[in-house]
């Protein structure tokens, strides 16, 4: 037998292995779907992108946290949602390239099968090409594996590449703007069932970005506890979600930030006993510091006139007496939306993506809360507002 013959034998036993995979159980159910809402309509291509990979790759045990997840058929269908819109904004969109980011994707079913249908279908239309992807994630690669976003089916598929920015916060908006404004390309970004804070985080991150971000589209998977939890005071049931500042507010910021950081540095360089000139403690701790009071308050005084201020790095004062201009907050400005009425609501998801969407800065050519019609196959009680999870989507485009 030849090693051609063992290859395709070794190849027949692993797809019997794999026979039972969740990826087949979803096409199949994909092409028997009922067809109700637009997002189906990508069923058509879908399908075959997932026939290849199981073809591919079905029975391979490094597949298996992959291609045979429980969630694997949700988890497609939710990309198909972000999907169309993200098609239906590339088709109508005057760029002629630009970059997509998968927002927190985890183990990146989203880029997965955009890169497919980028690859195969969508950059050879004469709309939007896509140039390549991003999936931001806080996790790193140890801790997900990411193989499956490099892998090639064995053909000649010319498919979008996958730029992993691994170990990234999303609150981290600084460092984030950096890399962002780095590419001099539009951004679409896709976030799919982000929980808690991160909904408005990514908002933030759209604002700061302004017209660089070109489209969204975000499901949130929960809501954050000021919202949820009835034990927080009416006064305290605010979100905040970043605004956009130019480029010379952030540089003044960030340098003002850098001034107060390198006064506090000075500070703490500063901090040593006058008494014993020991660098070990401050000299209300040293054991020649006097018992009289009024030379307790001499010493402290002197020594408190050594540090700079927080605020200006000059000596001379405290920073709550500092004549200056007051420095910068860490954080850019920011719009606070009152949540107070969200969980009284018998459907409060949707509310809360109604209000997270007028936190969004203009301006914008259209605004949409999409439920999908997509159930969420946990148990819940009815009523329960976790049964809409991940089935509200929010899509805008400038």
């Amino acid at each position: 037998m030849s090693s051609a013959d063992d290859g395709t034998n070794h190849r027949n036993e692993l797809l019997s292995l794999g026979s039972h995979w969740h990826v087949w159980k979803t096409i199949q159910n994909l092409q028997a779907a009922e067809r109700l809402h637009d997002y189906q309509s990508l069923t058509i291509d879908i399908v075959p992108i997932l026939r290849l990979w199981a073809e591919a790759w079905t029975g391979i045990p490094s597949w298996q946290s992959f291609l045979n997840k429980k969630s694997f058929q949700h988890e497609i269908e939710e990309s198909m949602v972000a999907l169309f819109h993200l098609n239906e904004w590339r088709r109508k969109s005057g760029c002629e390239r630009f970059v997509a980011v998968d927002v927190c994707g985890g183990k990146g079913v989203f880029s997965m099968l955009l890169k497919y249908m980028a690859g195969i279908h969508w950059n050879h239309d004469g709309a939007a090409t896509l140039d390549h992807i991003i999936l931001l994630e806080k996790s790193t690669e140890e801790q997900i594996g990411w193989n499956h976003l490099r892998a090639q089916p064995g053909n000649d598929i010319q498919l979008v590449t996958v730029d992993l920015w691994s170990d990234c916060n999303l609150h981290a908006h600084d460092s984030l703007l950096d890399r962002f404004h780095a590419l001099s390309l539009p951004l679409a970004l896709t976030g799919i069932h982000l929980c808690k804070g991160l909904s408005p985080a990514m908002l933030s991150l759209v604002n700061l970005l302004g017209e660089q971000c070109q489209y969204f589209c975000l499901a949130p998977c929960c809501m954050p506890r000021v919202v949820t939890s009835k034990g927080i005071y009416v006064s305290q049931r605010r979100l905040q979600v970043f605004q956009y500042e130019s480029q010379f507010q952030r540089e003044g910021r960030r340098l003002q930030l850098k001034q107060r950081a390198a006064a506090r540095r000075k500070g703490l360089e500063a901090v040593h006993c006058i008494i014993c000139q020991s660098a070990e403690h401050w000299v209300g701790h040293c054991p020649l510091f006097p018992s009289a009071p009024a030379e307790q308050t001499c010493l402290l005084q002197e020594a408190a006139s050594q540090i700079p201020c927080w605020n200006c790095g000059k000596v001379g004062h405290f920073k709550s007496d500092c004549p200056n201009e007051k420095a910068a907050t860490c954080d850019p400005p920011v719009t606070e939306l009152n949540v107070c009425a969200v969980i009284k609501e018998s459907d409060p998801l949707p509310l809360y993506c109604r209000l997270l969407l007028t936190a969004v800065q203009g301006p914008i050519e259209s605004t949409q809360v999409v439920v999908t019609g997509l159930s969420n196959e946990t148990k819940h009680q009815t009523g329960n507002w976790n049964s809409l999870r991940k089935a509200v989507y929010i899509v805008a485009c400038r």
